[in-house]
């Protein structure tokens, strides 16, 4: 594959769309406003002001892309900076791929259209952290919803939809994705895979105390009872009606027992 490294002189950067400059050795160079810059001279300027390198072949056409951005303020952060920048690729349909072997003070990055994101080695990430504009793969395992409803659920919300597998053996989603749409996944997820609603209804008739008197105490309890919905007296036959999950009742059984006990 074709790869270039491009480079500009620093004293180019200095005009370079809003280009504020350091102002002394120690300040972190940086940006605050971009006016169409095409996006090979950004990354230039990115690889200038984060230590970062950044490979990419002719096809992603750098050159042809262009960035607007405002700011308030000069960017001189550089942890900023790199996530702006992921942002720049995004929304370019671009991201970065680390180089394998290359991190500590200048890590390598390779530029890849976002449509091979699913066939890239991307960073796995077992949980979602605040979102930086990169591509990561997600595990996300299912334990009520089948594998394949949560895929049709989902095909509509990731970014491509040929980066959402089904592991139907294991009841598993594997999802490649920009980092900010991942949260958005996870939260659906949550919503549909929980369990059914298995809430039923009981009725307790009662010998020894009246209905309404039971109800009243149920009721002042149900704060600590786990799973208890709704408790009604029916005090034409002495009898309550709860409505509980199932894991709520044996609890209710004994409660019941109790308050309907001889004085």
């Amino acid at each position: 594959m074709n790869r270039a490294w491009m480079s500009i002189p620093l004293s180019a950067l200095v005009v370079l769309g809003g280009w504020a400059p350091p102002q002394d050795r120690k300040t972190a160079l940086g940006f605050e406003n971009l006016d169409g810059e095409n996006l090979a001279e950004v990354t230039i300027l990115v690889q200038k002001a984060t230590g970062c390198r950044f490979m990419w072949s002719d096809d992603v056409q750098l050159g042809l892309r262009r960035i607007y951005f405002r700011s308030g303020r000069p960017v001189t952060d550089k942890d900023e900076i790199f996530r702006l920048y992921q942002s720049f690729l995004q929304q370019n349909g671009l991201f970065l791929v680390p180089a394998e072997g290359t991190g500590g003070s200048e890590p390598t990055y390779r530029i890849h259209p976002a449509m091979t994101m699913n066939k890239c080695a991307v960073p796995v990430a077992r949980e979602a952290g605040r979102p930086q504009g990169r591509v990561v793969t997600r595990v996300f395992l299912l334990h009520r919803v089948a594998a394949r409803d949560a895929h049709a659920a989902l095909i509509n919300m990731v970014t491509f939809p040929n980066a959402i597998m089904v592991v139907e053996s294991g009841k598993a989603l594997l999802v490649t994705d920009y980092d900010d749409n991942m949260k958005r996944i996870e939260t659906v997820l949550e919503a549909v895979d929980r369990p059914a609603d298995t809430a039923q209804a009981r009725i307790y008739p009662l010998r020894e105390r009246p209905a309404k008197e039971v109800e009243a105490v149920l009721t002042r309890l149900a704060s600590g009872v786990k799973g208890l919905r709704s408790v009604a007296a029916d005090e034409r036959t002495n009898s309550l009606i709860v409505v509980a999950e199932d894991g709520a009742f044996k609890l209710l059984d004994e409660l019941v027992r109790l308050l309907d006990a001889k004085k």
